[in-house]
């Protein structure tokens, strides 16, 4: 059985602060928006498939424009992104959306976020960004 609830937070992203909020309106506004299945490839980040940072984009962006609906569209939000600030998010956003939205593999995906978060910081906090 899963419920749904507003869930919101707000975090910093790169130079910025960025609001985020996870609620029903967040599933209408990633299928129309991005024509895919939230629950679906939430379960597909989640769960134990390949790494699609893409999908971890979209969740953020999606969980920022439900909180702000002045957002920048996902193309020019992503444009300020670098890789590297997505992956301290992550965590964040697994926790609103697996907040709002509960069923009994909860603890699953989290421990695979877990996993997830815990490689790609072994592999990404040691890199600098290069002064140009």
């Amino acid at each position: 059985m899963m419920s749904m609830m507003t869930m919101t937070k707000t975090i910093k992203f790169g130079n910025r602060k960025i609001r985020l909020e996870s609620n029903a309106y967040s599933l209408i506004l990633y299928e129309n928006t991005f024509s895919r299945k939230f629950l679906k490839d939430y379960d597909n980040v989640c769960g134990e498939g390949e790494l699609d940072i893409v999908n971890y984009l979209r969740f953020l962006w999606t969980l920022a424009k439900t909180a702000d609906c002045d957002i920048e569209d996902f193309e020019e939000f992503t444009n300020n992104i670098m890789l590297g600030d997505i992956f301290k998010v992550l965590p964040d956003i697994v926790e609103l959306i697996t907040a709002n939205i509960r069923v009994n593999t909860a603890k699953k995906h989290q421990a695979r976020i877990t996993r997830v978060f815990t490689f790609l910081h072994s592999k990404f906090s040691h890199t600098q960004h290069a002064e140009v």
